[in-house]
């Protein structure tokens, strides 16, 4: 049981999310895999239950591309990952 109220609070959030633990209790970000023990480099938090802050950003930049997109695909996306990585090597 949670002794704080944060604490207290993040386990309801996690509770009503139906969020799963992996083998040895810790939640894992649904996409970057990292818990409370082993974080990203740097460091993140919890954006979601099961979504850490570091991909939430990644997250977010990937809806907002899709939603503006005229062909949303694997193939458009890559496209665009690469033309943007060639811009930066400028």
């Amino acid at each position: 049981m949670p002794r704080r109220p944060h604490q207290a609070k993040a386990a309801a959030l996690i509770a009503a999310a139906g969020v799963k633990r992996d083998r040895d209790g810790l939640i894992r970000c649904r996409v970057c895999g990292s818990t409370e023990r082993e974080a990203c480099d740097p460091p993140c938090s919890w954006a979601e239950p099961d979504l850490c802050t570091g991909c939430a950003d990644g997250v977010d930049a990937l809806v907002e591309w899709f939603e503006g997109a005229r062909k949303a695909n694997l193939t458009a996306l890559l496209r665009e990952v690469d033309r943007e990585s060639a811009l930066l090597r400028r």
